[in-house]
């Protein structure tokens, strides 16, 4: 029994290097930034771009879409923060304000459900919790299969992608590495509470959905 008392060993090397590498240069790259000011002026430019974005009347255009009950759980995205080794980083990270959407409504042939225009002019482009990515070019029409008509909206880490119903705003995963799609919710407000509700763990959530196989034609 004792020959293989070192297979432990050798696994455990193999695993806590690697990480205690990881976790050595975060805790260098945190250390630099303090010293230099750096992460003062990252803070700084991330405030800049969010009051660039945020529109100080979003809210009132929610409530002109009449989807006023929207706002709080945009705020708590919005504001909400994660934990790291080192600090925090907020949930949602900007890429930049959402000035095109009457442009990206011309380019699907759609018009895009009030939720998730609301969302649009309240966060602007972004990405949250590094997982979902919202941007203009993931808008495109789908022109074949069961969800022939519908848009695409969003994109994940791994490419794949999620789209909307023009007639009902039902909200489906589609996956980018074998031809099947899934339900997810019956709107985009309801795809983000569950996505909160889900502390933002995508992947968990679309593994344990019920994938339907896809037809993408020829």
């Amino acid at each position: 029994m004792s020959d293989y008392l070192w297979v432990p060993v050798v696994l455990a090397v193999f695993i806590l290097v690697p990480a205690a590498a990881i976790y050595f240069k975060r805790a260098v790259v945190w250390v630099v930034k303090r010293i230099s000011g750096r992460d003062k002026l990252e803070a700084a430019e991330r405030e800049r771009l969010r009051s660039e974005y945020e529109r100080p009347d979003w809210r009132a255009y929610m409530a002109a879409l009449g989807v006023r009950q929207m706002e709080p759980l945009f705020s708590r995205i919005l504001n909400a923060r994660r934990k790291r080794f080192f600090g925090s980083k907020p949930i949602f990270e900007p890429y930049k304000p959402a000035t095109d959407i009457d442009g990206v409504e011309v380019k699907v042939g759609a018009t895009l459900p009030a939720s998730l225009r609301a969302w649009l002019v309240a966060a602007g482009y972004g990405d949250i919790c590094e997982v979902l990515s919202f941007r203009s070019e993931w808008f495109n029409s789908i022109d074949r299969g069961e969800l022939q008509g519908h848009v695409m909206f969003a994109q994940d880490e791994v490419g794949n992608f999620y789209s909307f119903s023009p007639i009902d705003g039902t909200i489906h995963f589609i996956c980018r590495s074998a031809p099947e799609f899934a339900v997810m919710a019956t709107d985009f407000g309801s795809f983000l509470e569950e996505f909160e509700r889900r502390n933002f763990q995508l992947q968990a959530w679309t593994d344990s959905l019920k994938a339907l196989p896809y037809n993408w034609g020829t």
